[in-house]
């Protein structure tokens, strides 16, 4: 299921965003950028929703 997907894909691309982003050799220090990715993917995912709920509308009219 997507859940298991989640928990399986999260923890380690949350931890080396966080990583990258908030330790020595950091490209810009942004302790914050995991909060920020998971809040793009939330963005996509309701794009895509979007765009399907009006395919949807399009076909039933």
């Amino acid at each position: 299921s997507i859940g298991s997907i989640a928990a399986i894909i999260g923890p380690p691309l949350y931890t080396q965003t966080l990583a990258r982003f908030s330790g020595p050799n950091a490209i810009v220090y942004l302790p914050g950028m995991p909060m920020l990715v998971s809040a793009a993917i939330s963005l996509v995912a309701l794009a895509l929703f979007l765009k399907g709920a009006a395919l949807l509308r399009a076909e039933a009219e």
